[in-house]
């Protein structure tokens, strides 16, 4: 027995009407046209109609012929970075857009409802809302613009590009104000290695620093190599540049050493061997002893 206009079963319909049984409290009529209207299992029901009704409303929408699918019969792979535009091979798993909306069909028909929406979807990115569509129509001016063929539209506005106010960095070495403004807490390149000098100067100072010419920079960067050439005062106490790697020597050699592995450093600033560094005699008889040395001397006791 089919369904009638009024959606509901004839009174004494006694065949099988899916949940019926769950439905109390009400009559024969009412409890049929309930089931027939909201039951999800029927295909014939208002819900499934609806949603036949929507879809064919987004099929309209997407400009997509019914039971048509996205991609064209001639493309059998992806064509650049779209990796929609062929059909998926049967039992893929990846990702289709708006797949997990669509249940209930076959995987072609899912497939093809899913992209059909989606292309929906990316046609309507850039279109205006309907009610942002009525504020602009609603606002049209009265008087139209007048029309021009090709190039006699009157030019009535003539721009010109605004430079703004140029960085100190960028003004001339002599320009006055080559500074940043007192009280200006913003980075300035340069400034940090200036010290004892007011604001203005130490800024000046650092920008021409940073704009010089890269070799102006590094002629006044390199610096002559200083060099020893006085003996300290016998008993100084104060600190002789690599005077740590001499051992077993008298105050003026250890001076001397030093003093010559230190000037003739390279230019890392690493000392040099010196050659008046005499190694430490193995022997006993090789090595002189040292004046006024008070230590152990073997054999001496035997004298």
């Amino acid at each position: 027995m089919g369904f009638k206009e009024e959606l509901s079963f004839a009174p004494g319909y006694s065949g099988f009407i899916p949940t019926l049984g769950e439905s109390f409290g009400h009559t024969f009529g009412i409890a049929t046209k309930q089931i027939l209207d909201e039951n999800l299992s029927l295909k014939q029901g208002r819900i499934q109609k609806e949603r036949e009704a929507a879809k064919a409303a987004r099929r309209a929408a997407a400009k997509q012929p019914e039971h048509n699918v996205v991609w064209g019969q001639e493309k059998t792979w992806a064509t650049g970075d779209d990796r929609f535009s062929f059909p998926p091979v049967p039992g893929y798993t990846g990702y289709i857009p708006r797949s997990k909306e669509h249940f209930g069909h076959s995987y072609v028909q899912t497939t093809s409802e899913s992209l059909s929406e989606f292309q929906g979807m990316m046609a309507r990115k850039n279109e205006l809302p309907p009610r942002v569509k009525a504020v602009k129509n609603a606002h049209q001016p009265l008087i139209p613009e007048p029309t021009y063929e090709g190039d006699q539209r009157p030019h009535l506005f003539q721009y010109t590009s605004y430079a703004g106010s140029p960085s100190p960095s960028r003004l001339p070495g002599r320009d006055a104000p080559r500074t940043f403004p007192s009280g200006y807490t913003g980075f300035v390149p340069r400034k940090q290695n200036i010290f004892g000098e007011s604001y203005s100067a130490s800024v000046k100072k650092a920008i021409d620093e940073f704009t010089a010419p890269k070799q102006a920079v590094e002629d006044r960067t390199r610096h002559e190599k200083a060099l020893i050439h006085k003996q300290p005062i016998p008993g100084f106490t104060g600190f002789i540049p690599s005077a740590s790697r001499t051992i077993a020597q008298t105050f003026g050699r250890t001076t001397l050493i030093a003093y010559d592995s230190f000037n003739n450093r390279d230019e890392r600033g690493k000392p040099a061997p010196s050659q008046d560094d005499v190694p430490i005699a193995k022997k006993l008889k090789d090595q002189r002893p040292i004046p006024g040395y008070r230590g152990h001397i073997p054999g001496k006791q035997d004298l």
